[in-house]
């Protein structure tokens, strides 16, 4: 992983994978511990796709 200066400032691409299984993680236990319409569920799994969609424009930000 590299650690230069360039990306001190970045998401880079191992972060963002964890932030989408995070999120995959919190959804898949929020439902075994709850019930859930189907509304909810595809809500959350909404938010999921987007980040997903948004994934290489997140990975061109910086933190100013």
């Amino acid at each position: 992983m590299r650690t230069d200066k360039y990306y001190d400032d970045r998401i880079n691409y191992q972060e963002s994978c964890f932030i989408v299984n995070a999120m995959n993680y919190y959804v898949a236990n929020f439902l075994k511990n709850t019930k859930l319409s189907e509304e909810t569920k595809g809500y959350y799994n909404k938010i999921i796709d987007k980040y997903c969609k948004l994934e290489n424009q997140i990975l061109d930000l910086r933190i100013k």
